[in-house]
Parts: C-alpha cells; sequence; structure tokens
C-alpha cells in the first residue's frame, strides 16, 4: 500500500470515529479536537483494518492524517 492509499484509509478511519466528514488528511488534528482517547482509537483501527502499526511518538511536529500514513509500516 502507499502512502496516499495509506492517507486515504486513515482519512476514513479518523472521519469515522470523529464523526467528522470535513477533516481533511492535512488538517492538525489536536486543533479539530482529537483526543487522546480518539487517537488511540485511530491507531488501533489503522492497525486492525489497514494492517498498520504507526507510533505517533516518530512524529516531528503536526499530527495529521497524512503525516501517520507517512510514518505508518505496514504489518502481516
Amino acid at each position: 500500500m502507499n502512502p496516499g492509499e495509506r492517507a486515504a484509509g486513515l482519512l476514513t478511519i479518523a472521519r469515522n470515529i470523529l464523526s467528522e466528514n470535513e477533516i481533511g488528511a492535512d488538517d492538525d488534528l489536536a486543533e479539530r479536537g482529537v483526543t487522546s482517547l480518539a487517537m488511540i482509537r485511530i491507531l488501533a483501527e489503522a492497525a486492525r483494518t489497514l494492517h498498520l502499526d504507526i507510533d505517533p511518538r516518530e512524529l516531528d511536529g503536526t499530527v495529521t492524517v497524512r503525516n501517520l500514513a507517512d510514518i505508518g509500516r505496514e504489518t502481516p
């Protein structure tokens, strides 16, 4: 899966968990009101459905869907 496909999948997950269809791939999730619990849910769903291992501590800056997709590693 390429980074664009990962970002699209993560965006769908984030929109579903947050019940917010207006979130974009480059939106700062903290500014959009994402709580730590919501972030855990997003990462868990990404692991379950997209087989992505994402450690947000690896980010150097703003937490966006695209940045999460860029650091995500595919798992078997």
